[in-house]
């Protein structure tokens, strides 16, 4: 199984944490690793991020 595909399963596992540190600590990855991951995710359009009054939120598409 690719990165992605364990990135989005895990997202989709749990829906209401999803974050790039949520990423780092599931996956055991750097920050750069994971930032570019959740980069990746929004690129292909499977997660949405919404910036509301200096709060970052990602959600499932």
């Amino acid at each position: 199984m690719m990165l992605i595909e364990k990135a989005l399963y895990i997202c989709r596992e749990n829906p209401n944490d999803i974050s790039i540190s949520f990423l780092q600590r599931r996956l055991i990855l750097g920050y750069s690793v994971a930032l570019k991951l959740m980069d990746g995710l929004i690129e292909n359009g499977w997660i949405i991020k919404d910036i509301d009054e200096s709060q970052i939120r990602y959600r499932l598409r």
